[in-house]
């Protein structure tokens, strides 16, 4: 087993793609020997290497056939995971139609399969998406069903609120909904204004400012 570790970390390290998807290979090899845990570990390092150096036709296949066999061992936090990994992919490569399809798949398969799983981060990268697809009438809706996470959640954190709100604000501009912009810039300001961070709520100001222009 520590042969497969380090011959996952060799792979990592490897510039050359002959070579590193090489080592990721003979690492999935051998891992079969031993524990799921391990066969996982080097069955997603293979993935990675292969879409590292975009090699899509043999990380597709691979990706099926992961996603096979964590489907039969019931390990659908890791199929969750493996399908955030190909969206991450999609999104790098600005093919972000498929990257938003993969980011909804991620969150129906953990509704259904009871994964915990962070809906407000998916909403908002779901929003993320659809601005740089340059739909922005459906990033805004994304950013504010993000919101409505935040508000259902009695622990979410002040930092949450602060990427929210200037998601919105920055999704307003661009529809040229300033008087939209400027409150959600407000909802920054008012909770930088205890912190210590002296740059973002300057930054935060010159935001504001320019939703007056």
């Amino acid at each position: 087993s520590v042969t497969v570790v380090n011959l996952i970390a060799e792979s990592a390290k490897l510039t050359s793609a002959e070579r590193a998807v090489a080592k990721a290979r003979e690492a999935d090899k051998m891992a079969k020997k031993f524990s799921v845990y391990l066969q996982i570990a080097a069955r997603s390092n293979l993935l990675k290497t292969q879409l590292k150096f975009d090699q899509n036709y043999e990380a597709l296949r691979t990706y099926l056939e992961f996603n096979k066999f964590l489907e039969q061992k019931n390990r659908w936090a890791e199929v969750v995971k493996n399908i955030e990994t190909l969206s991450n992919y999609y999104a790098s490569k600005k093919l972000f139609a498929s990257a938003i399809e993969k980011n909804k798949e991620a969150a129906a398969v953990a509704k259904e399969h009871a994964v915990a799983f962070d809906y407000w981060g998916n909403s908002i990268k779901l929003g993320d998406l659809y601005f740089a697809k340059g739909d922005f009438e459906t990033a805004k809706k994304e950013f504010y069903a993000a919101l409505e996470l935040l508000k259902a959640n009695p622990n979410a954190s002040e930092k949450n609120y602060i990427i929210n709100y200037r998601k919105i604000a920055e999704v307003q501009n661009q529809l040229q909904n300033y008087d939209e912009a400027i409150r959600a810039n407000k909802e920054v300001l008012a909770r930088l204004e205890n912190s210590q961070n002296t740059d973002a709520y300057t930054t935060q100001l010159n935001n504001l400012g320019y939703s007056y222009q």
